[in-house]
């Protein structure tokens, strides 16, 4: 016989047979009733297991991602740090870029402006018949083109020293200062014909194209 303590007593107290049948009915219900119990309650065990594993499962995935973020969250700190030093940089280099590009314009202008003086200037010296006069020095103009040593000949009879005493006109070309200095720079003093002679030539580039324009303007002005 199967149940509890309490079925065998519930078949001792029995009084007859018909009184040991119902009670022995009522044990088979209450055992069947405890063993669903029984069953139910495993059931929830093993459920109450399988919510555990999951929520332990659950808890090392949160730690894994927390991990993962704060990973990611320190290479986007580095990368916005890098970033800010770039800008910080750039901005560096455009404020130095933007001075030297006011100090340029500035330089740019005040040479503008000596040159539209001085070019003022020589044209009185050609309206007055002002010569320049130098030591008498002459370069070799052997390489130069036949519209080059006309225009040379004519300002400075090939003398590097020549010097406008109305003028800052100068040298073979009998450049101005402005443009001396524009293509001379520190050396826009020179007497060496070789610098002169390359001056010479890029204003000529520079302002007419070619030395024949020059020439032509020359003849229709008196100066180039």
């Amino acid at each position: 016989m199967t149940g509890r303590v309490t079925g065998l007593a519930m078949m001792v107290q029995a009084n007859d047979l018909r009184d040991l049948v119902e009670r022995a009915i009522i044990l088979s219900y209450v055992i069947s009733a405890d063993q669903d119990a029984l069953g139910r309650l495993e059931v929830a065990r093993k459920r109450a297991v399988q919510l555990h594993n999951g929520m332990v499962k659950a808890e090392q995935a949160r730690v894994a991602a927390e991990a993962r973020v704060r990973i990611h969250l320190g290479e986007l700190e580095r990368v916005r740090e890098v970033r800010q030093r770039a800008k910080e940089r750039l901005d560096g280099r455009v404020a130095k870029l933007a001075g030297a590009a006011a100090a340029l314009r500035s330089r740019s202008a005040e040479l503008r402006r000596l040159i539209r003086q001085e070019e003022l200037a020589r044209r009185r010296a050609a309206r007055g018949g002002e010569r320049a006069a130098g030591s008498g020095r002459r370069c070799d103009l052997s390489g130069t083109s036949a519209a080059e040593h006309w225009i040379i000949m004519r300002e400075s009879s090939g003398d590097p020293t020549s010097d406008n005493p109305i003028s800052t006109a100068f040298g073979l070309g009998q450049l101005l200062l402005g443009n001396r200095i524009l293509y001379l720079g520190q050396g826009y003093a020179t007497t060496d014909c070789g610098r002169q002679l390359w001056a010479f030539r890029s204003y000529v580039r520079d302002r007419y194209g070619t030395a024949a324009r020059a020439k032509a303007f020359w003849q229709a002005n008196g100066w180039y």
